[in-house]
């Protein structure tokens, strides 16, 4: 497959890293410093620790976890996290995002904290709040003032909120190209000329590109995420493949595609890094001369 990488020069849209680590190891501990060092050498525009349920250590070591990776995040503009709101009580979001605010303070970056709505977690005693409820009281808190609030949202209602309180709107990239670009017309209907939009897409790149696609068949035949998905909706091909598939997520008027691998440990590392090589590469190209 040709490809024209002149459409994936990065400064034709930002490519972030989203990563929802357990930290449960000193493997997967070593998994997320060396996908934060590809972040800070490769441009990534964004880096956003996944959501996490829970109010319990689950959730708060995204907290730790930011502290131990700032060091390695040098040059990475936008810098933060995504909460399940409907399953982390307000006061331990708060808590969290104020801890998170405060340490992101202290370098160049500006925070970013994001709301999704998620279900009630199972067993739960105290239910967390709506997206709106939390968006205005994350706002409201004097630490957190000047972060970004970025907030989920997929159907119509959901979307006209995420346009009257997000700084930034992060789209589903589960859902195809029309869909997508229906929902951010009626995104930019409404909310402010200042407002971002963000896009998350799962990839699995492989030098090999047929191998790449049956790699991916194989994962969703065995339950991708827990769920049924449309083969075309997941990205999967050689690198440069993947990025010109992610390209053209942004070409429909995204400002920045955030990339989640399907492989995990050791194995996203790799599938971060021949993607951010290629991405590289090709703003290396796109410069005259």
């Amino acid at each position: 497959m040709a490809v024209d990488r002149t459409s994936f020069a990065p400064n034709r849209f930002g490519l972030g890293i989203s990563i929802s680590p357990s930290w449960t190891s000193e493997e997967e501990a070593d998994v997320v410093l060396a996908v934060a060092q590809i972040a800070s050498q490769n441009g990534a525009s964004v880096f956003m620790l996944g959501d996490k349920p829970g109010a319990g250590p689950e959730v708060r070591s995204n907290a730790v976890l930011l502290a131990w990776l700032l060091p390695h995040l040098v040059g990475v503009p936008r810098i933060g996290s995504l909460f399940l709101a409907r399953q982390t009580p307000l006061d331990s979001l708060v808590v969290i995002a104020r801890t998170l605010c405060d340490l992101i303070r202290h370098t160049p970056a500006t925070p970013a904290i994001g709301v999704m709505r998620g279900r009630q977690a199972a067993g739960a005693d105290i239910p967390g709040p709506d997206i709106e409820t939390a968006a205005a009281v994350l706002r409201g808190e004097p630490n957190i003032r000047d972060a970004e609030i970025w907030v989920g949202a997929e159907q119509g209602g959901a979307i006209d909120r995420a346009a009257r309180i997000a700084d930034v709107w992060l789209a589903n990239g589960y859902f195809g190209e029309v869909a997508l670009l229906e929902q951010l017309r009626r995104f930019r209907l409404q909310a402010s000329d200042s407002a971002r939009t963000a896009v998350r897409r799962d990839f699995l790149c492989d030098p090999d590109s047929s191998k790449a696609h049956a790699t991916l068949r194989q994962m969703l035949a065995d339950g991708y995420r827990g769920g049924k998905f449309d083969e075309r909706v997941l990205i999967a091909g050689s690198p440069a493949e993947c990025l010109e598939r992610m390209a053209d997520t942004a070409r429909l008027g995204f400002d920045d595609v955030l990339v989640r691998p399907a492989a995990e440990g050791p194995a996203a590392v790799e599938q971060f890094q021949m993607l951010f090589d290629e991405w590289r590469c090709a703003g290396d190209r796109s410069q005259p001369g």
